[in-house]
Parts: structure tokens; C-alpha cells; sequence
């Protein structure tokens, strides 16, 4: 069963890592930093609006996820986060140097913006670095959140166990 818990909290990061970007990259293709350019004094302003309301909708579906699978069984001692992060970072990882790689191959002779590298998720290498964050610090949040839920009786047993 721990096993089980361990994979199933790592499959869920890295399937957490690409359901975020992918949900970035449908906001942004709405046309919504557009549509807010005029009203937010310019196009720079809108893009960190439309960044911050997706990072938000980010966190707030990641901390449910992450929650929902972090949360402690009955009879286990504690969260599985660090595999869940890990699936979060590995895809991170896998991502990046696919983005890398890509930009390589497309963009050899134009230089990007370094807002356009760090807020669009549409952008390689980085597919939007504020939606990695949301993410890792929603999988953070939930998996001390689901620690706190844990009966103290067993917390205790486990920091004894280890000492």
C-alpha cells in the first residue's frame, strides 16, 4: 500500500506539472491580455494581470489535487510530498528541455523578451515559471496541510521511530 500511495503521489505531480500549463496556455489563448490592455493602461500591466489570475486558478486547483492525494489514510503516519514534488519537478524538468530544445530549433535568430520568457506560458523554455511556482508552493501548502491532519499520537510515534 505505501508503495502504491508513493507512485500514485508521483504520477500525480507530474500529470499536476502538465494539466497547470495547459490550463495557462487555454487562459491565454482567450485573447484575455488583450481584451485588458486598454483597461489596464497597457500591455505589460494586463500580461501580469492575466499571469497573477492564472496563478491563482493554478493554486487554488493544485492545492485541492494535491490535498486530495496527499491526504493521510487511515493507519499511515504521514504525506507522501516529497514524491509528489518530485513528480512536479521532474516534469518541470522534462518540459524545460523540451522547451529548450525547441527554442534551438525555432527561434535561432530572434531574441526573446525576458517578459515574454517569464510570464507567457505560451514561451520555451520556461512555459511560465509563475505557474511552477504556484504549483510547488500549492503541493507545499497541502502537503503541510495534510501533515497538521494527522492524529499527533501517530506524529509522535514517527519522529521516535526515526530517532
Amino acid at each position: 500500500m505505501h508503495t502504491k500511495r508513493r507512485l500514485m503521489a508521483f504520477m500525480s505531480g507530474l500529470v499536476m506539472y502538465g494539466a497547470a500549463v495547459m490550463l495557462a496556455i487555454l487562459i491565454f489563448d482567450m485573447g484575455l491580455v488583450e481584451m485588458l490592455t486598454p483597461q489596464l493602461g497597457g500591455r505589460m500591466n494586463a500580461r501580469i494581470a492575466v499571469t497573477a489570475v492564472v496563478a491563482a486558478i493554478n493554486f487554488s486547483l493544485a492545492l485541492a489535487w494535491a490535498y486530495s492525494v496527499l491526504k493521510v489514510p487511515q493507519g499511515s503516519r504521514r504525506p507522501m510530498t516529497a514524491w509528489c514534488l518530485s513528480g512536479v519537478g521532474l516534469a518541470w524538468l522534462g518540459a524545460t528541455l523540451v522547451g529548450t530544445f525547441n527554442l534551438a530549433a525555432t527561434r535561432g535568430d530572434k531574441a526573446l523578451s525576458v517578459a515574454d520568457v517569464l510570464l507567457s506560458p505560451n514561451a520555451a523554455p520556461f512555459w511560465g515559471p509563475v505557474n511552477i511556482l504556484a504549483v510547488l508552493v500549492a503541493v507545499t501548502v497541502a502537503g503541510a496541510w495534510a501533515l497538521r491532519t494527522v492524529p499527533p499520537s501517530r506524529r509522535h510515534r514517527n519522529r521516535t521511530a526515526m530517532a
